[in-house]
């Protein structure tokens, strides 16, 4: 009896095949195209929205970085552009020699900022202040013009009678010569005569060189007005030059701090669900370029991805039936779902708590398998437990391969 339980055991044990499978536990991951949330600047957290798993559509705010500081220099640039744009409108006025100012508040409305009448006025008041300031100076120089002038007239008309005065000097001393030829007067009569149209003629000329420096005066008066008014104008184009290069500089900060600002709203790229986030509380720092989370959109393929013994991983290969199960869900009501290898690593990773080497496998699900599910949804990095189904063995296999593989070691240590 003993020897035909034996001899049955044996029989089963040398033909019945059973199934194998290699045991290897993952989690389940996104098949490549989650979206990573990332802040260019970084920032304070003011406000948090999400969880992990949470769903968001695209647009949704998830969370809001502190925006006060930049807000105070957007105020500061607002107020700037308003004072250069202002200080531009004044200076070309000036430039042009105009009245009044013509305001351009072209920048301002082209960037949503209000025209400040302050500003305005202040800048108005600067003008007229400014333009009186240049009239008076020029008046100063007519008013010398004015006087130079009436000189001018004065001395003509006392050279005008000098020259007369000569004039008729020289006539009464040609009829001095001739009396004192005919002996009816003293040379010294002559001599005083002609003594005294010398100094006349001193005199004119004297008074010939005041009307040249009257003139010259007068000329100098002239540039100077000129001079003034041309100082006035380069002065205004050097200030125009300079409030041009600021408004364009305010513009640039302008623009680049509103989009810092409209930045501080970080918001889903696509619709989907919340992954990884790696902010948890407010007051929390977000590095610049650090990701914050990840939202892997709805229509992500989801796949397994597992950690295998070295040991095992001769008897894997690509296509291989693999059945998943979900430790995170009721084992009984929830199903196992199919799926088959998808990609093997090339080399072992070492996993940096244990010390020990894997290989890492992905596995993809079966089309259709979701199904099977129903209202039950999986979530990245939910643990997974799956089975790798070998090749079928009988029971005597197993129980023999350690002998084989010994005696195979040892002819070839012979």
């Amino acid at each position: 009896m003993l020897a035909l339980l034996f001899g049955i055991g044996g029989y089963w044990a040398a033909t019945v095949p059973l199934s194998g499978a290699v045991l290897a536990s993952g989690s389940v991951t996104v098949a490549g195209n989650a979206k990573t949330v990332q802040h260019p600047d970084g920032g304070v957290v003011t406000q948090l929205l999400v969880n992990d798993g949470s769903f968001v559509e695209e647009g949704d705010l998830l969370l809001r970085l502190d925006d006060t500081l930049l807000r105070a220099n957007l105020n500061i640039y607002t107020n700037r552009l308003q004072e250069a744009a202002t200080q531009r409108s004044r200076l070309i006025a000036e430039r042009d020699g105009l009245d009044r100012i013509s305001w351009d508040h072209g920048v301002l409305h082209e960037h949503d900022i209000p025209v400040s009448a302050s500003v305005e006025e202040d800048h108005a008041s600067l003008f007229a202040a400014r333009r009186n300031t240049l009239e008076g100076q020029a008046n100063q120089y007519r008013e010398q013009i004015a006087q130079y002038k009436n000189q001018l007239l004065g001395t003509e008309a006392q050279k005008q009678s000098a020259d007369e005065q000569i004039a008729l000097l020289e006539e009464e001393l040609a009829g001095f010569e001739k009396l004192d030829k005919q002996g009816f007067i003293s040379a010294s009569e002559v001599r005083a005569l002609r003594r005294q149209i010398a100094e006349m003629k001193g005199q004119s000329g004297e008074m010939v060189a005041e009307l040249a420096r009257i003139e010259n005066a007068i000329t100098e008066s002239e540039i100077k007005i000129s001079q003034t008014r041309r100082e006035f104008v380069q002065n205004a184009l050097a200030e125009l030059s300079q409030t041009e290069t600021e408004i364009r500089d305010m513009v640039q900060q302008l623009i680049a701090t509103r989009s810092q600002i409209a930045r501080t709203d970080i918001r889903a790229p696509v619709s989907g669900m919340v992954h990884e986030l790696s902010m948890f509380t407010v007051g929390g720092v977000v590095a610049p370029g650090a990701p914050v989370m990840q939202i892997v959109p709805q229509t992500s393929d989801l796949n397994v991805e597992a950690s295998v013994e070295p040991s095992s991983i001769d008897q894997i290969w690509i296509g291989q039936e693999v059945v998943s199960r979900f430790s995170a869900f009721n084992q009984r009501t929830t199903p196992e779902l199919m799926g088959e290898v998808a990609s093997i690593s090339p080399s072992t990773t070492v996993d940096e708590n244990t010390g020990l080497s894997y290989y890492k496998v992905r596995f993809t699900f079966t089309e259709g398998e979701f199904v099977k599910l129903g209202d039950v949804r999986l979530v990245p990095g939910m643990p997974v437990e799956s089975h790798i189904r070998t090749q079928e063995r009988t029971t005597l296999s197993y129980v023999l391969k350690p002998l084989t593989d010994n005696f195979q070691n040892a002819l070839r240590e012979r």
